[in-house]
């Protein structure tokens, strides 16, 4: 009998079939490693870039009567919007805009906007025409023009219309609380009001307000100069005196 340690040295002759059977099993192995390692990293990308882990993207629905452009391109009805886009209605043509933070804008013929907006803010630069606006609360609208900017209030919803002319800018407000600023301070208008930015950044005349003063004075030193007369008037008798002989009388009334 040989010893068991002899055995386990003795080394194993290994034949040619043997070692190719060997090398084809590590390259399966070796290609299914490669394989889990490629799937796994595509799965991840999946997941990563799935919509539960990135925050959708606030887009818009443009919808057309007549000839619209977006970015220099005719844009169809239907077609998506992205904040950024600016567009421009021909001659006889206007466009509706719908958010997805529920903004909503009518652009009118010959008008171009270049439109941002986001979940809570809707921003905009106005050139040329006009655009009917419409704000849901929570989401603060800010539109520019060449001499100001038309700011609408997210503590409520707000409807409102800007149209721009040659050298000015006019406001009509529907409902809620919109204003217009020209430089560093702004003039809210209540719902039904209209007002253009010439209105909005002229100062008060101060003409007015000291003809108002002066009236003010004039109408009380008159009040007092009528009571001192009156006072006058109350306490001032009338005598008569009659002479008799050596005697005279006087009776006042």
């Amino acid at each position: 009998m040989i010893p068991g340690f002899v055995l386990f040295a003795a080394p194993r002759s290994i034949t040619r079939k043997e070692r190719v059977r060997n090398l084809r099993h590590r390259g399966r192995q070796a290609v299914a490693v490669c394989v889990s390692i490629a799937m796994f990293s595509i799965s991840s990308l999946v997941a990563f870039g799935s919509p539960s882990s990135i925050a959708k993207e606030t887009t818009g629905l443009i919808t057309i009567n007549g000839t619209v452009a977006i970015n220099g391109t005719r844009a169809e009805s239907g077609q998506t919007l992205f904040s950024g886009s600016t567009i421009r209605t021909d001659t006889e043509s206007e466009s509706l805009v719908n958010l997805r933070n529920s903004g909503r804008l009518k652009l009118g013929s010959g008008t171009t906007l270049n439109l941002g907006f986001s979940e809570s803010t809707l921003s905009g630069s106005l050139t040329v025409g006009s655009v009917d606006c419409a704000s849901p609360k929570g989401v603060r609208a800010e539109i520019m023009t060449a001499d100001g900017a038309i700011v609408a209030d997210p503590i409520q919803p707000a409807q409102f219309r800007i149209q721009v002319e040659e050298c000015n800018t006019n406001l009509s407000v529907q409902s809620g609380h919109v204003g217009i600023r020209t430089g560093d301070k702004v003039r809210w208008v209540a719902a039904g009001e209209s007002i253009s930015t010439a209105d909005a950044s002229a100062p008060v005349p101060q003409q007015n307000l000291n003809g108002k003063k002066k009236a003010g004075l004039i109408i009380g030193l008159g009040t007092a100069a009528a009571i001192i007369i009156w006072l006058i008037v109350r306490n001032h008798k009338h005598c008569t005196t009659v002479v008799s002989g050596t005697a005279s009388s006087t009776t006042c009334q």
